[in-house]
């Protein structure tokens, strides 16, 4: 997740969020922004797929009405540790919740809800330095499944929305190469996106309950 402050390099203090220079171009100051990671999001999906826990992309669009957490089953990527705002390598994944009733369909439901909770955290401490508006742009391969999107835009109250090119971000890299090597002819670049926005459900208390789990994550791993 990445936010511009401005001209300013911004003061980050205990949130565990990174400051980032952006972008400098020739006599302009320079654009600074926040900067926060979470470590495992499509790799802990690719983990997942990996040890048969699904096998087509298309089969995580389709679950119960009910979240997983809210059902009790919760699941922490933290499987190389956690990134901001803990910055803790001696994390590890974990589910917790699991009972004989638990199947695979429960346990991906949990894994893209753990990802958008870890996701949301970061943007949390991202507020509380610099007001990021109503609307968060995602791109990248999970910015394509409906449910991580719903889950995440009902968890922040905001609206999620989803470049038409999914890989908006790699996009952006190179049109600012292309203005560093002084390219100034038009380029098409297409803007459309499709927007999901909270649907009332109630999450009152699941991030609570979610920072509950990943604190018994950590120390795990040594």
């Amino acid at each position: 997740m990445q936010a511009l402050t401005g001209t300013d390099i911004p003061q980050t203090h205990d949130s565990g969020l990174l400051p980032t220079l952006c972008w400098k171009f020739p006599n302009q100051p320079p654009v600074f922004g926040l900067d926060g990671g979470v470590y495992n999001a499509a790799s802990a999906i690719n983990w997942a797929r990996k040890i048969g826990l699904f096998d087509s992309f298309d089969e995580l669009g389709d679950f119960r009405a009910e979240s997983a957490i809210k059902r009790g089953l919760a699941f922490v990527p933290a499987l190389s540790g956690l990134g901001c705002p803990y910055w803790d390598r001696s994390a590890a994944g974990l589910w917790a919740g699991l009972s004989l009733d638990t199947d695979k369909k429960d346990m991906m439901q949990s894994v893209l809800e753990g990802i958008a909770a870890r996701s949301a955290e970061v943007i949390f401490a991202m507020e509380k330095i610099s007001p990021l508006g109503q609307s968060i742009s995602v791109d990248g391969g999970l910015s394509s499944n409906q449910y991580f999107k719903q889950f995440l835009a009902n968890l922040l109250q905001k609206n999620i929305e989803a470049p038409a090119n999914r890989e908006v971000t790699a996009l952006g890299a190179a049109l600012l190469a292309r203005k560093g090597l002084g390219i100034t002819h038009e380029m098409a670049v297409r803007r459309n996106a499709t927007v999901t926005h909270p649907d009332g459900t109630n999450m009152q208390g699941v991030m609570e309950q979610y920072r509950d789990i990943i604190a018994r994550s950590r120390q795990l791993r040594h």
